[in-house]
Order: C-alpha cells, then structure tokens, then sequence
C-alpha cells in the first residue's frame, strides 16, 4: 500500500482532530490530539500506530486508548493488521499486586508472567486474541521512571510485532521440522545397529539431504 497511502488517511484523522498533519514523505509522525497521544512509525516491514491515553485506572483494557479514536478512521486504516495489542502500565509505589484476580482481566485465561528491570517492573499476558482482536498485556512496575517504563511498553510491542510476523512461517514449518525429526531417528537407530560402519556412506548422504533441505526451506523465508 505504501507510505503515501498511510500519511493521506493520518492527515484525514489530523483533520478530524484539527491538529497539524504529517509532512510529505515522512516515516515518523507524533501528535497530541487530547484524549491519547499518536505515533506512526514507516518501518521496513511494516507500520505502527500507537496510541497512548496517560492517567490512572481502575480495571485494565476497560477503556483503552484507542477507543477515543474514530471507528470509521480505523475500519478504512491502508494494509493488513499483522499485530493489534493493548498495554495496560501503571506505576505502584509498593510491589504488592492488585486485591483482584489477575486473570479476570484476560477473561480467566492462563496467564504467563515474567519480571522485568532487575526486578523493578512485572509482566503478565495469556498470549490470547479477545473479542476485540487484541491481545492483552499488563505491566506493573514498581520505584520505575515512567520514562523507562514507556520504553518498556515500545520494546513489548515490537516484540509482539515480531512475533507475529515469524508465526505463519514457524506454522508451515511443522511438516518439514516433523519429517526431518523421522529421518533423523532413523539415522540415529541406523548409527546404534551393528552394520552402521557399512552404511556410513548412506548415512552421510541422507544426513547431507537433511541439511540441504532445510537449508533450502528457510532460505525461503528469508525472501
């Protein structure tokens, strides 16, 4: 679709918001438009919208950011949607988690956790898409600048992009990972019989085509 596209239907939104419009032939756009503040980054791959709502709340994803963003601006946004997520971040002056149950903010799905910055942020997620589309993260960070937890939220959500961007390619793998593991046992099995010195040439062989074929597979990818 192209960056032309994308800076056309940013300025409609800038319009709507009267606020002045990105100029031609920029990859790199901010904008206050009151309730949420926009970026729109031109990467290589693809292009990021993110929207930022500043405040406290009380039940995460309740009210996200983009809700303050017009319905129809978005239905009409240029290209696909590769990754769509919410980030809920907050800042606590102790460690303690919230009195509710965490994983009522991600519909009672099985969450994944982790900490973050030696311990000064945590991070939890259930790596599911909701009825909205969107995945869900929530950040709780504790004696942390909101500065380094704005960069923290901009690195999750790269991540995720990236994320997925590999899962189609990790999805069609599956057969050939599947057939190379059989060859590979029955190479294995072949080395631990009696008569593997006899067939050390076969085996070398079949090992060689393993190799070329994935090479060949993720060279693919790669184009």
């Amino acid at each position: 679709m192209g960056s032309d596209a994308e800076v056309t239907h940013l300025k409609s939104l800038c319009s709507h918001f009267q606020v002045a419009p990105p100029p031609e032939g920029t990859a790199l756009y901010s904008a206050n438009l009151g309730a949420f503040r926009l970026t729109w980054e031109r990467h290589t791959e693809f292009s990021t919208y993110t929207f930022v709502a500043e405040g406290t709340f009380e039940i995460p994803f309740k009210n996200p950011a983009i809700s303050a963003v017009p319905n129809d601006w978005l239905a009409k946004l240029p290209g696909q949607v590769v990754a769509a997520l919410h980030i809920a971040a907050e800042i606590a002056e102790t460690q303690d988690l919230r009195a509710q149950n965490l994983s009522g903010f991600f519909d009672n799905n099985r969450l994944v956790g982790g900490v973050l910055a030696d311990g000064k942020a945590r991070l939890w997620t259930d790596f599911k898409l909701h009825g909205d589309q969107f995945s869900r993260f929530l950040v709780h960070g504790f004696d942390l600048r909101a500065t380094m937890l704005g960069r923290m939220s901009q690195r999750l959500a790269g991540m995720e992009t990236y994320r997925m961007l590999a899962l189609p390619c990790a999805r069609d793998a599956r057969p050939l990972v599947a057939r190379a593991e059989t060859t590979l046992t029955g190479i294995l099995q072949s080395l631990a019989g009696q008569d593997a010195t006899s067939n050390e040439r076969a085996l070398l062989r079949q090992l060689t085509d393993l190799a070329a074929g994935r090479r060949t597979h993720f060279w693919h990818f790669d184009i």
